[in-house]
């Protein structure tokens, strides 16, 4: 299991779309993972099977713009959902 965080954060300079002062923010995220693996040893050609979670709770990734005075104010400037996605997979040595 692995866990990212990141924090809010500025990502551009000043004066962006043509407003003197404004810039670029984005949210804070929080991604969640998993990654398990199960060999079965007994059998022949000793097949694994493996499992992917990749961002577990269906995290969103938003971006904001503003100057000072309308800095956080929910003018999005750009919104990606990537949903989760599950990858299930099988190996084997011949």
């Amino acid at each position: 299991v692995s866990f990212v965080h990141n924090d809010e954060q500025i990502s551009s300079g000043t004066n962006q779309e043509g407003i003197t002062g404004a810039r670029f923010w984005t949210d804070e995220t929080n991604q969640l993972d998993l990654s398990a693996s199960f060999r079965f040893e007994g059998l022949p050609s000793e097949p694994q099977i493996t499992l992917n979670v990749i961002n577990i709770t269906g995290e969103t990734q938003r971006q904001t713009w503003g100057n000072d005075t309308t800095a956080y104010s929910n003018a999005v400037r750009a919104f990606y959902d990537p949903g989760y996605a599950v990858l299930l997979g099988i190996r084997g040595t011949f």
